[in-house]
């Protein structure tokens, strides 16, 4: 995805001297990387405005202003009632993944294993944020409602787990 970005980057923007991206948190660390090499090879700067893709939304539709828009959701290029983006294009997606330690040395096979005792889980806030959203959709159709608080009222929450990775290590 990281080329397919690149070049995308480059090809609109050679003659800009700046450019605003605003960027869902889940991808901020990889557009940061994207953003350097562009910096890099065209000389254009490129201010990265990382937040929730909602209020990256509000912030884009107040200013008026903005050049790129990468939400963690595309509900919200989908939904875009304010005809805010003349050009769109689906340039990647979150995935919902089960990490676990080097070895996998706790034996965690499926979501069933988060309830056990000594399994710790770091999930996504299901108020902020496109990936907390969809960790509750995954864990209430994977059994129920039930499950779901079950499983979120053990876990340590974070808005942005990329961010907070470090921190749950452990």
């Amino acid at each position: 995805m990281k080329k397919i970005v690149f070049l995308f980057l480059t090809t609109l923007f050679l003659s800009a001297e700046s450019l605003n991206l605003y960027c869902g948190v889940t991808m901020s660390e990889a557009m940061q990387e994207i953003a350097d090499k562009f910096e890099a090879k065209t000389g254009v700067k490129v201010n990265i405005i990382k937040g929730g893709s909602g209020k990256l939304y509000k912030t884009i539709l107040k200013k008026k202003s903005g050049d790129l828009y990468f939400p963690g959701s595309y509900k919200f290029i989908v939904d875009d009632e304010n005809n805010l983006f003349g050009y769109q294009k689906l340039m990647g997606y979150n995935k919902a993944v089960i990490l676990v330690q080097k070895g996998n040395p706790k034996q965690i096979k499926g979501l069933e294993d988060f309830t056990k005792k000594g399994i710790n889980v770091v999930l996504g806030d299901k108020n902020s944020g496109s990936v907390g959203k969809m960790t509750k959709k995954i864990l209430t159709r994977f059994k129920d409602e039930n499950f779901f608080k079950e499983v979120y009222n053990k876990a340590v929450k974070s808005s942005n787990i990329g961010r907070d990775y470090e921190k749950f290590k452990s």
